[in-house]
């Protein structure tokens, strides 16, 4: 672990930061450990090709991890997480023409909001982008929980398998088969009110589904961070930035008005679709789907949050900082033409997001009673929204 500016505010931000939220710093440190082991549990469950290897493999890379991170509260394996998300990102921005900075410094804090932030480190050229804790998990949980909700149908011909995007055909397999609504009430409400999705059940799929989830999880991760590579290539980091009370720490933040964002919105898709297109050979509709589905995962946290806090899905909805996110979304939608120019195409990603959109408002409507029912019974927020209690 490398000692630079960037790395010990990183260290010192998180200490404070989670300190503040009644986290133990130093059992942060046990974190990766854990990570460890609850992966190693669950490799040999889903049917993964090669599984009796899955355990080395992990064990190596989260020995990469602990040697690369940043920050000694920062676990490992979702410290590699970043790096190869950014290490295929600069790739793709190279074949685009993009020029980057040195690489900024990764890491974890509590930012308040289902959200990603460039930092400026105080005294300092170096910036930091972080990620609000949890983040990583909650997405790869929520693909899998979409994905589980596909009818999924054996094709006559050719033995293969797809999904229906039909909206009755999805509402009717969702009132027959109630898992993906109860997974997703269990890691929402631990997400929320505990700041942890983990702490729920452990949710493994097999079949088509899970291959689906891992294309959602993978380009709804990719999108946030080239969202801040969208800052980036802007010279949004050059530019002002203000300031925010985060507990007792000050942050310095890049300075993020609405039509910054949009800019830096329409880059990372651009960024995010080229890189699961070109370098991972997948289908464009499926790779905007992945961006798209991240807008929903925002706005579904916000809605969350806000009936658990006081009963109102609205009422952690507004930023001063960030456009809502069915703002946001709507708008790269509308964007897709300035992107593509196959209208089959543009048509096909819009249809696939607007699916996944059915869906989430399908699980929605089957989780709101819940937290509303946890917010009766004196349940609040976890502290790492920043939400006082009411």
């Amino acid at each position: 672990m490398s000692s630079t500016p960037a790395n010990a505010y990183l260290e010192r931000l998180q200490r404070n930061l989670f300190a503040a939220t009644g986290e133990d710093p130093e059992r942060l440190q046990e974190i990766g450990d854990k990570t460890m082991a609850t992966v190693l549990g669950g490799a040999t469950k889903v049917g993964f090709p090669d599984a009796e290897a899955i355990p080395k493999i992990l064990q190596e890379e989260f020995a990469r991890g602990l040697a690369m991170r940043p920050s000694r509260y920062e676990d490992p394996l979702t410290h590699m997480l970043m790096v190869r998300l950014a290490d295929d990102l600069e790739k793709t921005a190279g074949t685009l023409g993009y020029e980057l900075p040195p690489r900024p410094v990764f890491g974890t804090l509590p930012l308040g909001q289902l959200n990603a932030s460039a930092i400026a480190v105080p005294d300092s050229s170096e910036h930091l982008i972080v990620f609000q804790k949890g983040l990583f998990g909650f997405m790869n949980l929520l693909a899998k929980a979409v994905a589980a909700s596909l009818p999924w149908v054996d094709e006559p011909e050719g033995g293969g398998v797809s999904f229906s995007t039909d909206v009755d055909k999805i509402r009717e397999h969702l009132k027959s088969d109630s898992e993906p609504a109860a997974r997703l009430a269990d890691f929402v409400a631990s997400y929320v009110v505990e700041g942890d999705p983990h702490r729920s059940q452990q949710y493994f799929l097999g079949g088509p589904a899970m291959r689906l989830a891992e294309i959602l999880r993978y380009g709804g991760e990719l999108f946030v961070l080239a969202h801040e590579y969208g800052h980036i290539v802007s010279g949004h980091l050059e530019s002002d930035h203000r300031t925010e009370q985060v507990a007792d720490e000050t942050l310095t933040i890049v300075s993020e008005p609405w039509v910054k964002e949009h800019q830096a919105d329409y880059i990372g898709m651009i960024l995010a679709v080229s890189t699961m297109h070109h370098e991972k050979d997948l289908d464009i509709a499926m790779a905007f789907g992945a961006v798209d589905l991240v807008f929903s995962a925002m706005a579904l946290v916000d809605a969350a949050l806000g009936v658990v806090a006081v009963n109102d899905p609205e009422a952690t909805a507004r930023s001063d900082t960030h456009p809502p996110a069915q703002l946001r979304q709507a708008m790269l939608r509308e964007m897709l033409d300035r992107a593509l120019d196959d209208e089959a195409q543009v048509a096909a990603a819009r249809l696939f997001a607007e699916t996944l959109d059915e869906i989430m408002q399908v699980l929605w409507d089957s989780i709101a009673p819940y937290l509303s029912e946890l917010h009766a019974r004196g349940v609040r927020p976890s502290p790492i929204w920043g939400i006082a209690p009411a």
